[in-house]
């Protein structure tokens, strides 16, 4: 499972799915307060307007100047018109081009800008990573959330095959191997069973979990099991079963 948490400090606005709900991949699950992200990026869209339109007025005003030179540069070659006309046609020219660079560096620069605000946008919203389920829903309208002290908005469980880890006793680790054939019965009602295989073994030994039940020996150690169950969704999250691996 994950754990679901917002990018951003702020209040949230809307939550928009439910405990038990499905959802896809990318889809919005709950938003924060955007409404200065919105006007920034509405502003950094006018500032590529205006830089746009200024790029286009220096655009003509270059073209203006190289046609001004092309028409001197016969002119001035043949006498017809002075030297200093054309030395400075082609100044003119000179600082059009420089004119023209800065407006479209202008328009790149606004352009960067509106996108940097277009993502602080989509940073304010809180999306599924995956396709999967929502399991519990913290989110409310109006909470205040921290990325400091990071609070928790959804539990969700991805897509895929319903998972058991169980702790298996390190004197049993030579007969356990992936892909192992396992019954795994539910401790409230063990006459329920589903089939599962050995998906992982762990690769570090620790503590047991501790347990409610007395009589359990809690100084063993144990190596954690990634048990795969086939065809077991109608078990719940956090029911607690019983692993019986069966002989190689």
């Amino acid at each position: 499972m994950i754990r679901l948490a917002a990018r951003r400090d702020g209040v949230i606005a809307k939550v928009l799915v439910e405990e038990g709900e499905h959802v896809l991949a990318g889809q919005v699950l709950a938003t924060l307060d955007d409404e200065l992200a919105q006007r920034n990026l509405v502003l950094m869209q006018r500032e590529i307007d205006q830089a746009s339109k200024e790029q286009a007025k220096a655009h003509v005003e270059w073209t203006a100047a190289e046609r001004e030179v092309r028409r001197l540069e016969p002119l001035a070659a043949t006498g017809t018109v002075p030297q200093q006309e054309l030395d400075r046609a082609r100044d003119a020219l000179a600082l059009a081009l420089v004119a023209r660079q800065s407006a479209q560096a202008h328009t790149a620069t606004a352009r960067a800008r509106a996108a940097v605000a277009e993502r602080e946008l989509h940073e304010r919203a809180v999306v599924a990573p995956l396709s999967g389920q929502i399991i519990q829903r913290q989110a409310r309208p109006g909470n205040g959330v921290s990325t400091l002290n990071v609070t928790p908005l959804f539990l969700f469980a991805p897509d895929g095959p319903r998972i058991v880890r169980a702790e298996l006793e390190e004197q049993y680790l030579d007969a356990v191997r992936p892909m192992q054939a396992v019954q795994v019965v539910l401790q409230a009602q063990p006459h329920r069973m589903w089939r599962a295989h050995v998906l992982r073994i762990g690769r570090v030994v620790g503590a047991r979990t501790p347990s409610d039940d007395p009589l359990e020996r809690q100084d063993n150690r144990v190596v954690e099991v990634v048990i795969a169950l086939e065809q077991a969704d109608e078990l719940l999250i956090g029911q607690r079963v019983i692993a019986r691996f069966q002989a190689l």
